[in-house]
């Protein structure tokens, strides 16, 4: 790819069309036709003309700024395998940490968001054709999945704070989606990637058509659709645990179960030999284990079966995509020219998580059924007058499946116009809007699971007591299974994003200074912002402290803002070899206050082959309107909690090391909330002593302050039993004040986030006979990455859990004529646990160690014609999924952070495209 720094514009257009963006190699493309310009500038920048960079409003003769910018074109796009904006971005080094990778959980399947230097989607702001798209309420970020890549021309990457320019949200930088303009003719593309161990399969086509019209007319209509099938946990060596902990109680083989003694009066287990855990009679010859925990006191033997070979979760889900849009571009006059986008897309993911009557940990209580002595001797079992209690996996209890329905509109409508006396006017009215639908099947009514399931009844205070007389039981073959529908529901949520807003804008060449004109642009925008979240009735619904339903998010809340803003900008050549550029906001929001920031950077060319940078500026994330309007709704976290294993202890299951237990966290919204400030400094250097040789290096400075947090939930529950002030939190407890059931937890403003980084690239590029050879690479090492935690201490996370203290990236390439190849590697350094957790987790029970991990990509182009071509493509040559780390409950599972890696879940694959015009 070509590079918008100095040495692109002469190596990188030879190797453009091999670069395979998948592979993450960042030295990045500026378009052909932009490279061009760049060279000419350098020549001769009165003849050439002017252009627009993102990160600036001043349309300018050169790509080249104070901060660094990288491009990836239509051609590396195509020839990548990839099929969102999402999954194009995750890959890169700039994305040093990752994005959210789309796997089923809390916010909602199938979602991904951009996340610049790892800093958070919420710092990273999103344009269509430079125009601001909405967040997510849900994602605190903008849903790149609902974005085909075959829409888009081009991706416009700025790193660095940008708010001086655009305004809230430009902490880490901009992504600029550039849809296809000036287009003729029809262009059809079709694309398959099929992994080699089967699932996650997709097909995509797509077609555009483009005519000219007039003087200097032209339309553009384009459309596509795709499929991709689910990936089940079950096809992949993940998520499962190893030796005796690859097998489960919750998974026995059909008919059997697992069961022991109790009480039958205090349903607490019997002492001695008589309360261990024991298999079924007829449990299969050499099906029995020991799943004790590392530590514990023996429980017993267990009857059990394989997980992996019973689960039905997706690690991926399925779905389908398809989108629609129109480009007009016209001429009004002779000094004026209209623009006009229009685009609607549609994202279908279904996921299925599981059975949810059932768990794969069998120190939990779900899935326990305790039987009194006349109901267990009814079924058949001699229990010599005791109670029973049994874990059985039922066959006929449902899975919950999960529909999300990611739906996008909207576009925009500008003006540009020459005024004469050197001032030119951009005029734009834009609108987009996010719906999002999601509907959950079988979803479990706690207080109905309880009662029929578990045998509870319901006393004074709302407290529960055991009856031993459950109204189902999966040990009976007569079963009534209807009663499971008793238990279950339908539920559905709706949220709503939109953005509106109205920019008109000045630019004009003011005079000259000794190395070439002043340049300035001034503009006003008016924005309007809303959100709405409507959850299901029934999940608004509490029981113990807690939603009654496992249900979708309770999140409920609508909110609106206004926002005025007014900028200006400069760019001043004030010496031959010496460019400055400035910029200053001022934005003015109805809900909190207003905000302004500034921005400042420096070019000087010292040499013919090396050049310095540097960029200075101010930045802001306004608080999120959910974070604000939000009336309620949150999700459910995992808390270590001493009066709960008190609590099991007396029912005679005692807590084993670090056990933890899930309670419900709210999370209203709080209308005291302050923007997060920001301040940036980048200071860098580009050699090029030739044209087949580039490197640059840059260093970057982030120190974030007033931070958006939720204090982490155990945080509030260990200073609640010390006595100390859980601010803005609230506690709820069961109906006796014993354990913690619930809890109200807000987004607060907190200290702040430090983060400093190395970003360096670099290109070489020969041509031996006909054939051009190519070596590209690019990384990003993370110096510090700290942030101020509860107590007030900067906490260094450099390195540790989803902070890998470097990525890097290399190409390599090759073409002759119309073919064109490439090797490219991508590799995540390793992560280490977080060594606050050592004290609490012992050494043989937890250990989140990642290696570090490289993946292998290779392609190979062919251009069979000027009308078409097609590439071939394979992904994850070593077949390896990356991210592994054991799991801290015991089992010795494996899982992978989904963030950085889920990108390997496919293990290898295989892609063909296909591109033919007409």
């Amino acid at each position: 790819m070509q590079h918008s720094l100095p040495g692109s514009r002469h190596l990188l257009p030879s190797l453009a069309a091999f670069y395979w963006a998948m592979s993450a190699s960042p030295l990045l493309a500026q378009d052909t036709a932009a490279s061009e310009k760049s060279s000419s500038a350098r020549s001769n920048s009165s003849s050439v003309e002017k252009i627009s960079v993102v990160g600036s409003r001043i349309k300018r003769t050169a790509v080249e700024t104070s901060s660094p910018t990288v491009t990836i074109s239509r051609d590396q796009i195509e020839s990548s395998g990839v099929t969102t904006v999402g999954e194009l971005l995750r890959t890169q080094a700039v994305a040093s940490n990752g994005n959210f990778a789309g796997e089923s959980g809390y916010v909602r399947s199938g979602a991904q968001t951009g996340n610049l230097y790892g800093l958070g989607p919420g710092r990273t702001l999103v344009l269509v054709d430079g125009q601001r798209l909405p967040k997510d309420a849900s994602l605190s970020g903008t849903n790149l999945a609902i974005i085909p890549a075959s829409m888009i021309d081009r991706v416009e990457i700025t790193t660095g704070s940008k708010s001086a320019v655009y305004g809230s949200d430009a902490v880490a930088g901009v992504v600029n989606l550039v849809t296809r303009k000036d287009f003729s003719g029809t262009e059809v593309k079709t694309s398959i990637r099929a992994p080699e161990d089967g699932g996650g399969e997709r097909g995509e086509i797509s077609v555009a058509t483009g005519v000219n019209f007039g003087d200097g007319g032209n339309f553009i209509i384009a459309g596509g659709v795709s499929r991709e099938n689910r990936l089940y946990k079950k096809n992949r060596d993940i998520s499962f645990g190893e030796g005796k902990f690859a097998f489960s109680s919750f998974y026995q083989p059909a008919g059997t179960y697992n069961f022991r003694l109790l009480d039958p009066v205090s349903y607490r287990p019997l002492a001695g030999e008589a309360g261990l855990w024991q298999p079924s009679a007829n449990c299969p010859s050499g099906s029995t284990n020991d799943l004790q925990g590392p530590g514990e006191a023996y429980r017993g033997q267990f009857c059990v079966g394989s997980i992996k070979e019973n689960s039905t979760e997706e690690l991926t889900p399925s779905s389908q995509d398809g989108y629609i849009s129109s480009k007009l571009g016209i001429d009004i006059g002779s000094s004026s020219r209209l623009s006009s986008f229009i685009g609607y897309t549609r994202h279908i993911s279904r996921s299925n998580s599981g059975n949810y009557f059932s768990n794969s940990n069998y120190l939990l209580p779900a899935r326990r059924q305790v039987l009194g002595p006349e109901r267990a001797d009814g079924l058949g079992l001699n229990t010599a007058g005791n109670a029973i209690e049994v874990y059985q996996v039922d066959p006929a209890a449902p899975n919950r499946v999960s529909t999300n329905l990611d739906q996008s509109y909207g576009g925009f409508i500008s003006v540009e116009s020459e005024l004469g006396a050197g001032w030119s006017t951009t005029a734009s009215l834009t609108h987009y809007a996010t719906l999002n639908n999601r509907n959950v099947d079988n979803v479990i009514n706690k207080e109905q699971y309880s009662k029929l399931l578990q045998g509870y009844a319901e006393g004074p205070g709302g407290s529960l007591t055991l009856t031993g007389n459950p109204s189902y039981t999966s040990l009976d073959a007569g079963r009534d299974t209807t009663i499971l529908n008793q238990m279950v529901d339908r539920m559905s949520a709706q949220e709503r994003n939109a953005v509106s807003s109205l920019t008109v804008n000045a630019s004009r060449e003011l005079f000259e200074l000794p190395g070439g004109t002043l340049a300035f642009n001034m503009g006003i925008d008016s924005r309007v912002e809303n959100f709405r979240q409507s959850p299901d009735p029934l999940d608004t619904v509490f029981w113990q402290n807690q939603p009654l339903f496992t249900g979708t998010e309770s999140t409920a809340g609508s909110g609106d803002r206004n926002v005025t803003s007014a900028y200006a900008e400069f760019l001043a050549p004030v010496a031959p070899k010496v460019n400055l550029d400035f910029a200053a906001r001022l934005d003015t929001y109805s809900d909190f206050g207003s905000a302004s920031n500034y921005n400042l950077g420096a070019m000087w060319s010292v040499s013919d082959s090396v050049t310095l940078r540097a960029n200075t500026g101010t930045s802001y994330r306004a608080p999120e309107l959910n974070y604000v309007h939000q009336k309620g709704g949150g999700g459910y976290v995992n808390i270590r909690d001493p009066r709960w294993c008190e609590v099991r202890e007396r029912e005679g299951n005692p807590c084993v090391a670090a056990e933890t237990h899930r309670i419900f966290v709210d999370r209203p919204g709080n209308k005291d909330l302050k923007p997060e400030q920001a301040k940036t400094y980048v200071i860098g250097a580009i050699f090029e002593p030739n044209q087949d040789f580039y490197i640059s290096a840059d260093y970057a400075a982030f120190n974030i302050r007033d931070v958006f947090s939720l204090r982490p939930a155990q945080d509030v529950v260990d200073d609640f039993y010390s006595g100390k002030s859980i601010g803005s939190s609230t506690i709820s407890q069961d109906g006796n004040n014993e354990y913690i059931t619930a809890m109200a937890n807000p987004w607060v403003n907190v200290g702040q986030e430090r983060v400093y980084l190395v970003q360096m690239e670099a290109a070489l590029s020969k041509k031996v006979g006909a054939v051009t050879y190519g070596y590209r690479s690019d990384g990003t090492r993370t110096i510090s990455r700290q942030e101020e935690e509860s107590d007030g201490r900067m906490k260094q996370w450099n390195g540790l859990e989803d902070n890998p203290k470097w990525r890097w990236n290399n190409t390599i390439s090759a073409g002759s004529g119309p073919l064109k190849g490439s090797l490219s590697s991508s590799t995540i350094s390793k992560q280490a646990p977080d060594p606050e957790n050592l004290d609490v987790y012992g050494p043989n029970d937890f250990n989140d160690s990642v290696s570090e991990f490289t993946r292998y990509d290779a392609s190979l182009e062919w251009t069979y014609s000027k009308e078409g071509s097609v590439s071939l493509g394979v992904i994850n040559i070593a077949n390896r999924i990356g991210g592994l780390y054991e799991t801290g409950n015991f089992t010795g599972a494996e899982r992978t952070y989904g963030a950085l890696y889920s990108s390997t879940w496919n293990g290898r694959s295989y892609f063909a495209n296909l591109t033919q015009t007409f």
